[in-house]
């Protein structure tokens, strides 16, 4: 847990749920800074990131996997912000990615392209709600003939 208006700051990637079960929660203030994120990253792997509060921060200087190919999560909740250049939820055949970006000033602000279920048998799903803001230049859902992404924007300023 990053909280209170700590500071993590990692030169190398930062991988929530590698092998087995792990959580990672950002909060009050909290500020965590790395190069490539991964949440769920191999098979039969499990990852949950968490980032909520205002002040806290989850900034990736490069891609962000929710869902590589294992099962990721990915929670943005109360004036929380994350930061990367392309994402992707549900990335390898077999993954799951989901991502929820909840209430206003929530963002989850992508450089790049935001990619919703990328390879064959991939699973991603994204939701926007309450107010929450998801930014990208281009967006994929189902990128390849039997990936499968869902995409719901729901309720007053979401977008």
């Amino acid at each position: 847990m990053i909280a209170n208006t700590a500071i993590a700051l990692l030169s190398g990637f930062l991988s929530v749920g590698s092998n087995e079960q792990g959580p990672i929660t950002v909060e009050s203030g909290g500020v965590v800074s790395n190069a490539k994120g991964f949440i769920g990253r191999f098979s039969h792997s499990t990852g949950e990131a968490m980032v909520s509060g205002s002040g806290s921060q989850w900034n990736n200087s490069s891609d962000l996997h929710v869902g590589e190919a294992g099962s990721g999560t990915l929670n943005v909740t109360d004036r929380g912000v994350v930061s990367n250049t392309t994402s992707y939820i549900g990335y390898y055949s077999l993954s799951t990615g989901q991502a929820t970006i909840s209430g206003s000033d929530s963002q989850w602000n992508n450089s790049g392209d935001l990619i919703v279920g990328r390879w064959n048998l991939a699973n991603g799903t994204l939701s926007v709600e309450s107010g929450g803001t998801v930014s990208n230049i281009n967006g994929v859902i189902g990128q390849e003939p039997a990936a499968t992404g869902v995409v719901t924007v729901n309720g007053s300023g979401s977008k």
